[in-house]
């Protein structure tokens, strides 16, 4: 998807591409927090950043219905692994969602910058144990 020309200068990260494209604009309400707030942080949240100036096109989730949909028929061998203490985890794929050869590892303090050796041993065992069912030699 392409930025039309003209639209805000700022540097768009995946969220912010994620966001505006899938899930529209996202507000926020200060209320309570606003005297903890600088003036520049309360323009910066307040700012009604819509899909449309970042040029994009909000697609009502027609985009990730797609991808999900792709999951669910996909006779392909897939492992989601979801951080419990990751935000993103709660954008999870859905059960019903998944295909018939996915599979999902949760690991109890996994983040976003997770790498295996930080996993404890059962969570390692049950990535090594898959990948030696689909046939690969650990």
């Amino acid at each position: 998807m392409h930025r039309a020309s003209g639209v805000e200068k700022s540097r768009l990260n995946p969220f912010q591409a994620h966001t505006y494209i899938e899930l529209g604009s996202v507000s926020v309400t200060l209320g309570w927090v606003d005297d903890l707030l600088t003036d520049m942080e309360k323009s910066y949240l307040t700012t009604n950043r819509t899909p449309a100036s970042f040029g994009f096109n909000y697609d009502n989730g027609s985009y990730i219905r797609k991808v999900l949909d792709g999951i669910k028929q996909s006779s392909c061998n897939m492992m989601f692994v979801y951080g419990m203490q990751d935000p993103w985890t709660g954008n999870r794929i859905p059960d019903d969602k998944l295909g018939k050869n996915c599979q999902i590892l949760y690991i109890e303090n996994g983040t976003h910058n997770d790498a295996i050796d930080t996993w404890n041993a059962s969570e390692r065992n049950q990535l090594f144990q898959w990948l030696k069912g689909l046939g690969f030699d650990l």
